[in-house]
């Protein structure tokens, strides 16, 4: 479910998602494309 947080903060901002992906083993590497440009 951690994942799923991670979406979620992503519709914030980029700065939540950078404490979400660390959670986020595996979605790490799809939030560096969303999060970092």
């Amino acid at each position: 479910g951690k994942y799923t947080q991670v979406i979620t903060y992503r519709g914030h901002s980029n700065e939540r998602i950078d404490i979400s992906f660390k959670y986020s083993a595996a979605f790490t590497k799809t939030i560096s494309i969303r999060g970092r440009p």
